[in-house]
């Protein structure tokens, strides 16, 4: 793959939408281990589900989306890619202020409400 192909994407609109699904998807990821871990709900079967569920079902999709948009270099499919990385944008910010407000919660009253993806 040429490197400027890859700068080009990555400074287009469609990189930067898949460099904030990564983003998010770490500190979605890093908030919700920490919370378990204070918690003490932690298992490793509930990461091999977040990445199952959130990374290969929702950001690689999104991700393969936003690469085709960009070589295919229509508007109106670089626009509709944009709207799927943000809908699961907004689904990655959720999960992430869900695990910051886990974190202020007693451990008790937030161990009662963890709810760990179960797929």
């Amino acid at each position: 793959m040429d490197l400027d192909f890859l700068k080009a994407f990555l400074d287009s609109p469609a990189g930067l939408a898949l460099r904030a699904l990564l983003v998010g998807t770490l500190i979605t990821a890093v908030l919700g281990i920490f919370a378990a871990l204070r918690d003490g709900t932690f298992s490793w079967q509930y990461v091999d589900a977040f990445v199952r569920s959130t990374v290969w079902g929702k950001v690689a999709p999104a991700g393969v989306v936003l690469v085709l948009a960009y070589v295919l270099g229509e508007a109106t499919t670089l626009t509709a890619a944009v709207g799927v990385a943000g809908a699961v944008g907004i689904g990655l910010i959720t999960s992430a202020l869900d695990s910051l407000r886990q974190l202020t919660m007693t451990k008790e009253a937030s161990a009662s409400v963890n709810t760990p993806p179960t797929q």
